[in-house]
């Protein structure tokens, strides 16, 4: 259990690592997007692209449990929120879509996102021994990076390029938010509150092993050249 509950934590701390920044980003800069690649008619999606942009952050998140359900002999568990999760979403789809339309569909997708959450971690909880502050601590760190790339990127946007909406500005924004939010998560591990290089230090390692080891056994399988 000691290795199962460290395991997890790493998986949840590379996880929050990249997929919050990234709904961050996406959240910002959807308007860039679409408005690069995708003609007028196609400018209504942005608002549904932001609400959606949650849904895929709390998926990414719970996507981690499933794992832990599966390693501990419970993959039951996650039919079961299967089961839940489509009877929250039949129960939601129809008024929300009644009164917002399409966005209304978005808006149902991440309620039941949302409402999923709590016995997802309330059942990791309990299986890991752990308690809700240590998977929190995992995710907020992030979280408030993320935070502040955003806010930074929309007053970078309304300070030089407001009203320009192309590659540039979106490559350009893309760049300067994905350095603002890794200057504050290296603030972050400067003043001790989390440890994500010793993390991605020894991803790069078991990823470099695992190439080393699989290129060693291609040449072992090779044929002997007898001539």
């Amino acid at each position: 259990m000691p290795r199962l509950r460290n395991a997890y934590f790493k998986v949840l701390r590379l996880t929050a690592f990249f997929s919050i920044p990234l709904a961050g980003m996406v959240f910002a800069l959807c308007a860039d997007f679409v408005r690069s690649f995708f003609r007028e008619e196609w400018w209504p999606m942005i608002p549904v692209l932001q609400i959606l942009v949650f849904k895929g952050l709390l998926m990414s998140i719970h996507a981690t449990f499933g794992a832990v359900f599966q390693a501990t002999g419970k993959p039951f568990v996650t039919v079961y929120m299967q089961i839940v999760r489509l009877f929250l979403m039949a129960a939601l789809l129809y008024p929300l879509i009644a009164r917002w339309q399409i966005r209304g569909a978005a808006m149902a997708m991440v309620l039941v996102a949302f409402l999923m959450q709590p016995f997802g971690y309330w059942m990791v909880i309990r299986i890991l021994q752990c308690s809700l502050r240590s998977i929190l601590r995992e995710v907020w760190i992030p979280l408030t990076a993320s935070m502040g790339m955003v806010l930074a990127l929309y007053g970078i946007r309304h300070a030089v390029c407001a009203g320009y909406h192309n590659v540039w500005t979106l490559g350009g924004l893309g760049f300067v938010g994905a350095s603002i939010y890794l200057l504050l998560m290296l603030a972050f591990e400067g003043s001790g509150l989390c440890r994500i290089r010793p993390l991605l230090t020894e991803i790069v390692h078991t990823v470099l092993q695992k190439r080393s080891s699989r290129s060693a056994v291609s040449q072992s399988n090779s044929p002997i050249d007898e001539s």
